[in-house]
């Protein structure tokens, strides 16, 4: 597995990778498993954000975090109308930057 270190904001810790078994399981970190007091059967929510999955141990922490962007949004005074308005054109960049070779043709899909 890879492990990259701390970024500056601390949001996201520890970056590894690994692998799915035939069978699409996918072993978590015993540093990981530690940390979130995770055992087997634990459960763990598992989001699809665009072309991301995002595990979370459990729907309380996915909660907080909610909750923890949604105080950090209100300090920054952003307005959940005015960051959907931002959604379809960072689609589009994330698109241009995902799929360079399609994004030529953007005009025509």
């Amino acid at each position: 597995m890879n492990t990259n270190v701390k970024n500056e904001m601390n949001f996201v810790q520890y970056l590894m990778t690994g692998r799915l078994s035939e069978k699409g399981q996918l072993v978590l970190p015993k540093e990981f498993r530690d940390e979130q007091s995770l055992e087997a059967g634990s459960p763990i929510a598992i989001l699809k954000i665009g072309n991301s999955l995002l595990l979370l141990p459990e729907m309380e922490k996915f909660n907080a975090l909610c909750e923890r962007i949604e105080q950090t949004l209100q300090k920054a005074g952003v307005r959940t109308e005015e960051l959907l308005n931002t959604l379809p054109e960072t689609r589009r960049e994330v698109f241009r930057e995902h799929y360079p070779e399609l994004a030529e043709n953007e005009s025509e899909l």
